[in-house]
């Protein structure tokens, strides 16, 4: 009788191990070779092909539309001036001298006199990012400042207080251009700077939105057009609004190191 019962014990535990088979405690089963590789094979839906060496630059013209910007006399004549045409004219500029270098991507956020959004403007920078592959993209929103209430005067720059993010890319790159059009043109330097919103985000609609599409952006205010010392010495001829955009390339150029095309070498050493 014992003999029975314990071979009955014996067969109730081997069918307790055997239900645990399994179990969480059990080693992991590995996984088949073919599945690692075909995981490996798919390419994330952000990154479907290396990004390239190449430079991605967005100028936006600030304002547009019924959204004038900042009005002056800038000429000293009694006629008005609207900042969205200002800084409209001097990204035509930059647009058509930017295309006579290699390496490089360039395109503007508007080109008429329409007024578009802090989101729409952000949307178009990461879609043309997302054409050229470039590993580095920056927009620069053309401005120029104004402030009835100060007699305030010279060149400043906005950037993103996270700019870290992008290796320093927007902050270094303003402090080349602040800088440029300071000597140039013998404005106040007045620097680089971050605005924090409410949210500790950035305050500037522009760079938000930019942030958040992965794109770094520069504010660039090149004067200050209520100044009529500023106005006169920057913005008060076209001659000196296609110097500004020279200036502004200079520092672009300067700063990524960027050579003539091949077909503006020649012209280049001419003049």
């Amino acid at each position: 009788m014992r003999a029975i019962k314990m071979i009955t014990f014996i067969i109730t535990v081997l069918l307790i191990l055997a239900t645990c088979i399994g179990c969480g405690t059990s080693e992991p089963k590995e996984v088949p070779d073919f599945l690692e590789e075909k995981a490996e094979s798919e390419p994330d839906d952000e990154e479907t092909e290396p990004k390239n060496d190449s430079i991605t630059i967005i100028l936006d013209p600030g304002h547009g539309g019924e959204n004038t910007g900042a009005t002056a006399d800038v000429n000293g004549n009694g006629m008005i001036e609207y900042e969205k045409d200002l800084n409209m004219i001097v990204a035509n500029y930059m647009l058509e001298i930017l295309g006579h270098y290699e390496g490089l991507h360039v395109t503007l956020t508007r080109y008429g006199d329409e007024d578009i959004s802090h989101e729409e403007r952000a949307e178009i920078a990461k879609l043309f990012a997302k054409e050229t592959w470039s590993k580095t993209v920056v927009m620069i929103s053309i401005h120029n400042n104004a402030n009835p209430h100060t007699n305030a005067e010279g060149v400043e720059a906005f950037v993103s207080v996270f700019d870290e993010k992008y290796d320093w890319i927007a902050t270094d790159l303003a402090y080349e251009m602040v800088d440029g059009i300071s000597d140039n043109f013998e404005l106040l330097n007045r620097g680089v700077f971050t605005r924090v919103g409410r949210r500790h985000n950035d305050w500037y609609g522009i760079i938000r939105n930019g942030i958040a599409r992965g794109v770094p952006v520069i504010i660039l205010e090149q004067c200050f057009m209520d100044n009529p010392d500023d106005a006169l010495k920057v913005l008060s001829s076209n001659e000196k609004l296609h110097k500004l955009a020279e200036t502004n390339v200079r520092s672009i150029v300067d700063f990524f190191r960027l050579e003539l095309r091949a077909e503006f070498q020649m012209i280049d050493a001419l003049d």
